[in-house]
């Protein structure tokens, strides 16, 4: 068991010590497998109980769980709890090396405030949070969006593979667009929350969370035919956000062609410089915008273009407010693989007619046993994420997932969840959040909560601004 010298000892057999320079190891030179390895001889079985009980996060066990089966052939002589223990013991003492996108040393070069999600450091602000969503929303921002999971699937059955993983039908999502869409598990559950790319014939791109990488590169594996081919790209490729209602005119700046006709979830093949870009007129800002990927050293040079243009950088906590306004839901906050993916409520997300993994729980009702709720509560009041939801009889029925105060809101906004039983919460609902021992008076509204968004209108009525 692990004691106060900071030791790792067999009490049965004492074959080996675990150092202290060997547990207090640099992150450079920590690996799972190398850690493995080092306590091979140790009693790690005594831990298991108490990082199971102490990691008891759905994604954290689920993460691990997919470490275990593939380190399992590199490690035949360990039992499976004691690479798992290895693995918690790595994460609780946070000794996996940091990874940083391409465009780190743009990041910190301009002091950005930097902060872990995932295996990333990406940065949460520049300056301010709240003048980055001032930005977007009046005028242009740009986001480094390249610590996501990016993952190409090519081959003649790609189509039909992906098909059965995600709950949009995928030949709605032509050759040349783009959708937003949920994969799940079994039970209905999500797994992640993606966008589905379809660039060309026999190739598409899925975007998903960066927290969820490893269990959506062996969940998708796991579901693909022999003709289709896996690639994992997302250290390959920089992902540059460019959002707001400026960004037409930039656009055509940046990369000297006419943007005309492109339609929002259009998906284009453009050059730049020496290169070539995936540009999609997509994201979940509520503005107009796009989403740009290419290769690393191309990403570089066109960020630092965007930022010659006069462009804001903006950071997570920027983008996560402006999603918040619009009312899209977020992994870990809103979903997780727990939550059966028709409780969203958003049909938006979820095809009727899909025949995806899980979907004849998704598609059935009387599964779920929550809904998601938007919540506005009155001018000048404070809330918080985790306050509960109070109906008009005193009842508690539910909690907040998400809450911010928006300058575009009279009033702080948040997501929630209710439980199924609570009834009709319709749009005028009034209710009541529990902020501790105080309550204060909200609504049930329907979202999104800012109405002014640009996302969908001809892009020929934004072209030439910014100039």
């Amino acid at each position: 068991m692990y004691n106060p010298s900071g030791k790792v000892r067999n009490p049965s057999v004492g074959a080996h010590t675990i150092s202290d320079s060997e547990f207090n190891a640099p992150r450079k030179s920590t690996s799972t497998i190398h850690f493995a390895h080092v306590v091979c001889n140790s009693d790690m079985g005594n831990l298991f109980p108490f990082f199971t009980s102490r990691y008891k996060t759905f994604r954290v066990i689920e993460q691990l769980h997919v470490v275990v089966a593939n380190l399992r052939p590199v490690c035949r002589h360990l039992s499976d709890e004691c690479i798992f223990t290895c693995c918690l013991l790595l994460y609780s003492r946070n000794e996996v090396c940091m990874k940083r996108t391409p465009l780190y040393n743009e990041h910190v070069t301009r002091n950005a405030r930097m902060i872990e999600i995932g295996d990333y450091e990406v940065p949460a602000r520049y300056v301010d949070a709240r003048k980055e969503r001032a930005a977007t929303r009046e005028k242009a921002a740009v986001y480094d969006s390249s610590h996501g999971a990016k993952f190409q699937v090519t081959g003649p059955n790609a189509e039909k593979d992906i098909d059965k993983l995600i709950t949009q039908n995928v030949s709605t999502i032509v050759v040349g667009t783009c959708s937003q869409a949920l994969m799940c598990n079994e039970q209905g559950g999500i797994i992640d929350h993606i966008t589905v790319y379809h660039p060309s014939e026999s190739s598409v791109l899925i975007v998903g969370n960066t927290v969820n990488h490893d269990y959506d590169d062996a969940w998708i594996r796991a579901h693909l035919s022999s003709d289709s081919v896996f690639s994992d790209v997302s250290e390959e490729m920089v992902k540059i956000d460019l959002q707001g209602p400026h960004t037409p005119g930039i656009m055509e700046k940046l990369f000297q062609q006419s943007l005309n006709g492109f339609r929002y979830r259009g998906v284009r093949s453009m050059s730049f410089e020496n290169g070539t870009c995936i540009v999609a007129r997509h994201g979940i800002t509520g503005e107009i915008g796009f989403e740009m990927f290419c290769d690393n050293p191309l990403g570089v040079q066109l960020w630092r273009r965007c930022i010659q243009q006069g462009i804001e950088p903006a950071g997570v906590l920027a983008l996560d407010g402006l999603r918040l306004e619009m009312g899209f839901p977020a992994f870990g906050q809103e979903m997780n693989s727990f939550q059966n993916a028709g409780e969203l409520g958003m049909e938006w997300l979820i095809d009727p007619g899909a025949t995806f993994i899980g979907a004849e729980l998704v598609h059935d009702p009387a599964q779920f046993r929550a809904q998601l709720v938007a919540v506005v509560v009155e001018p000048k009041r404070q809330i918080r994420t985790g306050d509960r939801i109070i109906n008009t009889y005193g009842v508690d029925i539910g909690t907040l997932s998400s809450v911010i105060k928006s300058p575009y809101v009279d009033g702080t906004i948040a997501l929630g969840y209710v439980t199924a039983t609570a009834g009709s919460m319709k749009a005028g609902t009034n209710i009541v959040v529990r902020s501790g021992s105080v309550d204060v008076r909200a609504k049930i509204v329907e979202t999104p909560f800012y109405k002014n968004g640009t996302f969908d209108k001809p892009i020929e009525q934004f072209l030439g601004r910014g100039e």
